[in-house]
């Protein structure tokens, strides 16, 4: 179903069962799967891909070149920039920001008003609390856990299954090891030594 004023520019293609809502617009080339659903005035960006059965909130912006995964789940006023690619059935919250080439992995749900900066990658079922927020060139392992407002700086790594606490830090470069436990509250968290 297409919305009254939604727009499609030429070569955009919507699947079997679609729905795309009330003023959206899907820039050219863009392609919606079979089932997925587009809400109100959402801009889907030229070359952009959303999957079958993926949800993309009202008033979300997806970027050029992006592609949201099967069954993905993207909240309500979500950015997500140009280039940046969710697996199959993770949630992006509503407010969430998600910058230029970032990757959210399969089943990945990144909470409300986190920010994920550019390449960044987080890892198949990790977990982004409210206000987490991660640096460009970050990595997040499989199942790792940012809780509330945790930071992560720039070219960090934590390993899979860490666990970094509610307002920890970690530093530039830092390297955060498998199934780590960080504690929180403002505790920093400086760069590990890295082995020759």
């Amino acid at each position: 179903m297409i919305g009254p004023r939604a727009e499609i520019a030429p070569g955009a293609k919507a699947g079997a069962n679609a729905n795309i809502a009330v003023r959206a617009w899907l820039g050219w080339g863009a392609k919606v799967g079979e089932g997925a659903v587009v809400g109100a005035r959402v801009n889907v960006g030229g070359g952009t891909e959303v999957h079958e059965k993926a949800e993309v909130g009202a008033q979300a912006s997806i970027g050029t070149f992006a592609n949201i995964g099967k069954k993905t789940k993207v909240g309500h006023g979500a950015q997500i920039k140009e280039g940046a690619v969710t697996g199959s059935g993770a949630r992006i919250q509503h407010g969430v920001d998600v910058s230029v080439d970032a990757q959210i992995g399969a089943g990945a749900n990144v909470a409300q008003a986190a920010s994920v900066g550019a390449r960044a990658n987080v890892g198949a079922d990790a977990r982004l609390r409210f206000g987490a927020v991660l640096g460009a060139g970050t990595k997040v392992g499989g199942k790792g856990l940012l809780r509330k407002h945790a930071r992560v700086s720039a070219l960090a790594s934590v390993g899979k299954g860490a666990r970094i606490g509610t307002f920890a830090e970690i530093g530039h470069g830092s390297k955060i090891g498998n199934e780590a436990v960080l504690q929180g509250r403002g505790k920093r968290h400086h760069e590990t030594p890295r082995q020759s």
